[in-house]
């Protein structure tokens, strides 16, 4: 083949062809020596920044992309390679590395497998790698605890351990709305329709739905606006000047505090008090696809995880329809 028909044949090729083409050659190369390959963190990041922006532009959440980005990026940090000279052993001692060193969950660390897998898999379908290195590295096990909401009496010393119109408002508000704790945090007020008991939520996908307001939600809610003392876009604000919105870390750590406060010996946090919304809504008799378009799942399978129906409930089911 002549110069002229390679120059052709280069022209017509895609990038993703090219990419390929150039990952073949790597593989053939592969033992010669890596020591003149460009390892500045500019070369190392640019396929997670091609990653990133093409997940943005699918929709994905800035807390979803920002979880891409410190996930993806402190592997690569670690390993220190450009992706196309990654291996299986590379993220498998980056996983073990993890284990050993921050003790980490194994939830967790399958977690930073699912990362670093599909963001593999991205990379081969496009053409940056021939081939996934996270792909032969195996689910990792973990025990599936099982998900608990709280009791009527649990959630009551919750509510006697607020001590501010704020805190007051964040619990009721999560408890009434069954609404997820970055949903609270982004509320606005033009947001809230309170003579019609409502809350337009915009929520994880970028999907709307609304949300309600019970009795004590709507009191709750109304005290401390009324007494916050300032003004604000913002349902929940800071205390502090220029009182914009707070972060979902700031919700947790009061709902947290409170739950300590409480002296309730489990772990009390946001999504917690939201799957104790499903569980009641569904064992007082609502029909789960209602609770399903209330929390803003997409399947009703994702729902039956968070709601559990008592076995007291459960017993009196059995006895009322199996004689």
């Amino acid at each position: 083949m002549d110069d002229l028909m390679l120059n052709e044949l280069l022209i017509r090729m895609s990038d993703a062809e090219l990419r390929k083409m150039n990952n073949k050659i790597e593989k053939i190369l592969n033992g010669e020596s890596i020591q003149n390959i460009d390892f500045s963190k500019n070369n190392i990041y640019k396929e997670l920044e091609d990653y990133i922006q093409a997940k943005k532009i699918e929709g994905k959440s800035e807390g979803t992309l920002a979880q891409y980005k410190y996930n993806i990026s402190d592997m690569l940090k670690k390993v220190n390679k450009p992706v196309g000279y990654i291996r299986t052993d590379d993220i498998r001692n980056y996983l073990a590395d993890l284990k050993e060193t921050k003790q980490i969950q194994d939830i967790t660390l399958d977690g930073r497998r699912i990362y670093l897998n599909t963001f593999f898999d991205w990379l081969q379908i496009n053409g940056y790698v021939s081939s996934n290195p996270c792909a032969l590295i195996k689910p990792i096990h973990f025990e599936k605890k099982e998900r608990e909401p709280l009791n009527d009496i649990e959630m009551e010393k919750i509510r006697a351990a607020c001590a501010t119109p704020r805190e007051k408002a964040i619990i009721e508000l999560l408890y009434s709305t069954g609404c997820r704790v970055s949903e609270l945090c982004a509320l606005k007020l033009s947001d809230i329709k309170l003579n019609e008991k409502e809350i337009h939520v915009f929520g994880k996908g970028k999907k709307h739905r609304t949300v309600f307001l019970n009795a004590r939600a709507i009191v709750a809610l109304s005290d401390y606006l009324e007494k916050r003392g300032f003004e604000s876009e913002y349902v929940i604000a800071s205390d502090r000047a220029p009182h914009g919105g707070v972060s979902t870390r700031t919700i947790q750590k009061i709902v947290k505090a409170l739950g300590e406060k409480a002296k309730l010996n489990s772990n009390v946090f946001p999504h917690r008090i939201r799957h104790t919304t499903a569980t009641d809504a569904i064992n007082r008799g609502m029909p789960i696809e209602q609770v399903q378009m209330l929390l803003g799942h997409e399947k009703v399978t994702t729902t039956q995880i968070y709601a559990k129906c008592s076995k007291d409930n459960l017993k009196n089911s059995y006895f009322k329809f199996i004689t």
